[in-house]
């Protein structure tokens, strides 16, 4: 589910990039704030999701293939996204009653406005949808940092008939735990979170093979301040995760990483790739075997 252009988020101008012969060409500019994210669709558009510093989110925003603004909306903090053709799926919280929202763009639809999708369990203040999650013809919404935390799967044959066919309450890894990101392919799920016990912060990559077993996941984790803890000898804090193929990229405060996730899932396992890569803070995945390494000011590209 990759298209040919992307976008490199960047502190003064945003670029319009594309993968050809394992190169990037950069093609425009864009105005998109560092903090966002984003999709590129069959009918070639784009649609961001604009955060200020703090990650909190301020905007949708729909472009054309050059960079041109067409369509903007504020009404609703949208935190994750995802699509398929041109169906946009938009996860997130009301900003009135402050519960979360599952919805979808039909980029068909001049107007493109905001159809409501039902979520099949009582929700309530403090909940939010934090990631959205596709594989083939079926959609999976990452339930938040409230407890109990869930993962709702949905039928999306019929692109904008989302059906709702499965409910699974998800492992808790600790107190205050807040699904940060996940990512997926045809093999494996992942699922990164923080979490906050007596004073010690953790991080945690819970990997799941069986999309029918979430609990029966395993997880790597990572104690990253305070004292007392796992793996203090771990202790850099991780920025971003992604999956490239079987291997689980992890990018840390000190450079990048991977773990083969074929081998055994341990700390001990997960290999160094190059040291210069640690004024980074962000992944991006291009296709299934190349990814890019940005910060606000410049990026690298990364082949598997």
């Amino acid at each position: 589910m990759f298209n040919d252009k992307f976008i490199i988020p960047q502190n003064r101008s945003s670029i319009i990039a594309k993968l050809e012969n394992n190169l990037i060409i950069e093609i425009d500019k864009i105005d998109v704030p560092y903090y966002s994210k984003n999709v590129f669709l069959k009918n070639r558009r784009f649609v961001v999701l604009c955060f200020n510093k703090k990650l909190h989110p301020m905007k949708l925003k729909v472009f054309d293939e050059y960079g041109t603004q067409i369509f903007t909306k504020t009404k609703y903090k949208f935190t994750a996204i995802n699509y398929q053709d041109n169906i946009v799926y938009l996860g997130g919280q009301h900003r009135e009653n402050r519960k979360e929202i599952f919805s979808f763009i039909d980029l068909h639809d001049i107007n493109l406005n905001i159809n409501k999708i039902n979520i099949p369990v009582n929700t309530f203040e403090g909940k939010s949808i934090d990631d959205i999650l596709i594989r083939n013809k079926t959609l999976y919404l990452v339930d938040n940092m409230t407890f109990p935390k869930y993962v709702f799967k949905y039928d999306i044959s019929k692109k904008d008939n989302p059906i709702n066919i499965g409910i699974y309450e998800l492992k808790n890894n600790g107190t205050y735990e807040h699904i940060i990101k996940g990512d997926i392919n045809n093999n494996w799920i992942i699922l990164f979170s923080s979490s906050h016990n007596h004073g010690v912060s953790f991080q945690h990559i819970s990997i799941i093979e069986d999309e029918e077993k979430w609990n029966n996941q395993r997880t790597l984790h990572f104690c990253i301040d305070g004292s007392g803890g796992w793996h203090k000898e771990d202790s850099k804090i991780v920025f971003d995760v992604c999956i490239i193929n079987d291997k689980l990229y992890i990018l840390k405060e000190d450079g990048l990483y991977y773990i083969n996730l074929l081998d055994k899932i341990t700390v001990k396992n997960i290999v160094k790739i190059n040291n210069n890569l640690d004024k980074y803070d962000k992944l991006i995945k291009i296709d299934n075997n190349n990814c890019i390494v940005l910060n606000s000011e410049k990026y690298e590209h990364i082949i598997n």
